[in-house]
């Protein structure tokens, strides 16, 4: 019986991971051959055309005026199309007409949610009277109808017509 070599056995064992390592192994040997031939490390102490200070932190401003400078602008400019501030919010509120946005199913029967711009929201049923001084005269599942404070009959379908735009506070 013939025996093998005493390397010709590890080789054997070594040839599969040689043939998973050698298409990673070879570029990185031949990468590092070559840079050793043909590269170059920049120097860490050539600093030409460095005005010779240092890098140092910037002062931050004063919090309480940058707050202060802020603010003033967010006043003057109305951000995101807002209304500038009105000076008596109760007489803005009763001014301003109530606009239907949901309506709510309880046991008792329907209920609408109208939005007043500046006041909020308020649930109403058929025959309440609404903050400007109009009245709703019917709450169905998918409808509202009322009369606005000027006296015309507004009607509005949840579902099917396009949202009424709130008006901003005078």
């Amino acid at each position: 019986m013939r025996s093998l070599p005493r390397w010709a056995a590890v080789g054997s064992a070594l040839r599969p991971t040689l043939r998973r390592i050698a298409p990673w192994l070879l570029p990185a040997v031949a990468g590092a051959l070559l840079f050793s031939v043909f590269g170059t490390v920049p120097s860490r102490l050539d600093r030409t055309g460095t005005g010779g200070s240092e890098w140092v932190l910037p002062d931050l401003p004063d919090r309480a005026a940058t707050a202060a400078e802020a603010a003033a602008v967010w006043v003057q400019r109305h951000p995101w199309g807002g209304a500038p501030p009105v000076e008596d919010p109760a007489a803005a509120a009763a001014a301003a007409a109530p606009v239907p946005v949901a309506i709510v199913s309880t046991a008792s029967g329907h209920e609408a949610i109208f939005v007043i711009p500046g006041a909020g929201e308020v649930r109403i049923r058929a025959g309440d009277t609404l903050p400007d001084g109009g009245r709703v005269e019917q709450v169905d599942a998918l409808s509202v109808a009322w009369i606005d404070g000027q006296g015309q009959r507004q009607e509005q379908q949840m579902l099917a017509d396009p949202p009424r735009q709130l008006q901003p506070i005078p």
